[in-house]
């Protein structure tokens, strides 16, 4: 709890809920905690972010890491236009991501 597991602008997995973080504090006996933006519906409508300790996030990376990993996954199965991922906005890669994250939790749960 003590070592950071997260960065400004890295998406994560907030107790299963996809979130962004927005701000990361280190209190003054070393422990960090994340002010997480949720990129999909917030548990609670009026909560739009909410303060996680280290042991309740997950990190899942940040946009380029995640559209690297993507591109290369596309590029070993189709012949996908490298450029296409680069005219990719904000709000279209966090549908998508939140989209795929939750897909994937079904999968996970339902088995």
């Amino acid at each position: 709890m003590t070592a950071s597991k997260a960065s400004i602008g890295d998406y994560v997995l907030a107790w299963g809920d996809l979130g962004q973080v927005i701000e990361v504090r280190k209190s003054k006996y070393g422990y960090f905690c994340y002010n997480v933006r949720y990129v999909g519906k917030p548990p609670l409508e009026e909560t739009p972010n909410d303060w996680f300790a280290s042991f309740q996030i997950r990190k899942i990376g940040n946009k380029a890491d995640i559209l690297n990993k993507v591109k290369s996954i596309f590029a070993k199965y189709t012949n996908v236009d490298e450029n296409a991922f680069k005219s990719i906005d904000d709000k279209t890669f966090e549908q998508y991501l939140d989209q795929s994250v939750t897909e994937v939790l079904k999968l996970i749960v339902n088995k």
